[in-house]
């Protein structure tokens, strides 16, 4: 019983993990809008456009520690809500892409 659970956990882990291979999120903006774009081999697979005036940070957040570096979530501020783009970010990326984002912003 209890090793067909953690067989089945495993298989579900495993196939979480072979769907996000592959994908990348970018943030691509105008003077009036800001696109969040997720890419799956090349191909746009979801896209979420948000006016400029909505977007009011970029924040990061310490998600947890892998072989002693920490790995942080990116998430962007709209309208008091926050949409996470990224989960498990190296800590100098994510506060490197934080700042470049809050500089773009204005």
């Amino acid at each position: 019983g209890m090793s067909s659970l953690f067989a089945l956990g495993g298989l579900i882990l495993f196939g979480r993990l072979l769907s996000s291979r592959g994908k990348e999120t970018r943030l691509e903006g105008s003077d009036s809008e800001i696109t969040v774009r997720t890419f799956k081999h090349g191909l746009v697979i979801k896209e979420q456009t948000y006016p400029r005036s909505d977007v009011s940070n970029i924040r990061t957040s310490v998600s947890g520690s892998s072989n002693g570096r920490t790995k942080k979530r990116i998430e962007m501020i709209i309208g008091g809500k926050a949409e996470t783009l990224a989960l498990w970010v190296d800590e100098e990326k994510a506060d490197a892409f934080a700042a470049e984002a809050r500089s773009a912003l204005g």
